[in-house]
């Protein structure tokens, strides 16, 4: 039988191998990464280490980030109603606004397509990276490979989409593997997740402002400029105090879920932004430029971008590992949960939440709204981009 360590592992492959509309809102990828990279990252001042995301992507690909998302919307339509599909279908077809940006079909597909042997070499050269006895939860390559090039036919080139989530997935989501990628290559990483770091504080603002108002969501710079939190709430008599963290899990941890690598970087993380967060909240007490706060009770949340069961206590354990006391331990959600709060938001409190997740292993975030007749899990702002997005191309949404 498996102990209560394996059982961890197991929760974390479960939850990568399920690949269903629970674990993937495929609006919300869609409309999250639109918002992340065609409205956020334009305003945002190029760094010297890394120059110009936009122009280095149409460098390598030769069609703008714009361009790119156009096309993977596009796509997504075809692969909707046959997932067998040849790139002629777009470049012929007769959308007037659209007429310019299909013509680069070819340049799109270079990004996800890959030939049987391509694909074939692909799954050796992932795979062979873990231990053997993980073969049964091999690493999908359609996460890097969703459009599968099949054999030329007599009326040319042929394309499937095996998997619609996959797909979803890597032409939205991917994009941040793809920066991530790129820069691993310079070795530069590090500063294109910093810098995406940046990128994910400002959407959790805009989240925020769906929740609480844009005159609530507040953010304090200390006279030594350092930066005290990355949002405030005041809420009556309590203070909510909200930390972005980008985190998400690496290839290692979401494939195998072996618990070194689990607790060496991903609960390595998450500790390291748990002592950040400690450190922050003493200094309430003790520096005059934070009284506002005294006197409230004072909740810190750890936002991250997609770790799954953060909220829960199924890490508690392992974080103790890591010099982190049990009373020291930080409220932590993911960003999907902080989006579909937004109907939630005048029934309860986001901290009474998080409190009775880690109370019960039975109820997750959505399971305790519902229990209060919840019964909407969208998000203004998502749904908007989605359809906004959508009817700009003069295609019908999707979902």
């Amino acid at each position: 039988g498996l102990n209560f360590e394996q059982f961890k592992s197991l929760f974390i492959r479960m939850y990568y191998e399920q690949m269903s509309g629970y674990q993937f809102d495929q609006v919300a990828i869609i409309s999250r990464n639109l918002i992340f990279y065609l409205d956020i990252l334009p305003q945002l001042t190029a760094t010297e280490k890394l120059g110009d995301l936009q122009n280095i992507f149409i460098e390598e690909n030769k069609i703008t980030l714009k361009e790119y998302f156009i096309l993977a919307f596009c796509v997504q339509a075809i692969a909707m109603k046959d997932t067998t599909f040849k790139a002629e279908q777009l470049t012929m077809a007769q959308i007037e606004n659209l007429k310019e940006v299909l013509q680069k079909t070819d340049d799109f597909l270079n990004i996800l397509v890959a030939d049987y042997s391509s694909f074939r070499k692909a799954d050796m050269e992932i795979n062979k990276l873990f231990n053997g006895k993980y073969t049964k939860n091999r690493f999908n390559p359609l996460f890097v490979y969703p459009i599968v090039e099949t054999q030329i036919s007599e009326d040319g080139r042929k394309y499937v989409i095996p998997n619609f989530l996959a797909y979803i997935d890597k032409a939205f989501r991917g994009v941040f593997w793809w920066f991530n990628n790129h820069f691993e290559k310079k070795g530069k990483a590090l500063d294109f997740r910093i810098f995406f770091g940046g990128i994910f504080e400002e959407y959790v603002k805009l989240i925020l402002n769906t929740i609480y108002g844009k005159n609530s969501v507040k953010k304090l710079i200390l006279k030594n400029g350092e930066e005290f939190f990355d949002w405030y709430v005041i809420k009556d008599e309590k203070v909510y105090l909200f930390e972005a963290k980008a985190y998400q899990f690496n290839l290692v941890s979401k494939t195998t879920a072996e618990k070194e690598s689990v607790i060496d970087v991903e609960i390595g993380k998450v500790a390291k932004a748990m002592k950040q967060v400690n450190k922050n909240v003493q200094k309430i007490s003790k520096n005059k430029e934070l009284s506002i706060f005294r006197g409230k009770k004072v909740i810190p949340i750890i936002v991250a971008l997609e770790m799954p069961f953060v909220d829960t206590d199924l890490y508690d354990e392992w974080l103790l590992t890591k010099e982190i006391k049990k009373e020291e331990i930080i409220r932590t959600m993911n960003i999907e949960e902080l989006e579909v709060y937004e109907n939630g938001k005048n029934k309860l409190e986001l901290e009474d939440i998080l409190d009775e997740i880690k109370k019960n292993h039975h109820k997750n975030f959505t399971s305790i709204m519902k229990e209060k007749g919840i019964t909407s899990f969208n998000n203004t702002i998502l749904d908007k981009k989605y359809k906004d997005f959508a009817n700009s191309l003069a295609t019908k949404p999707l979902f």
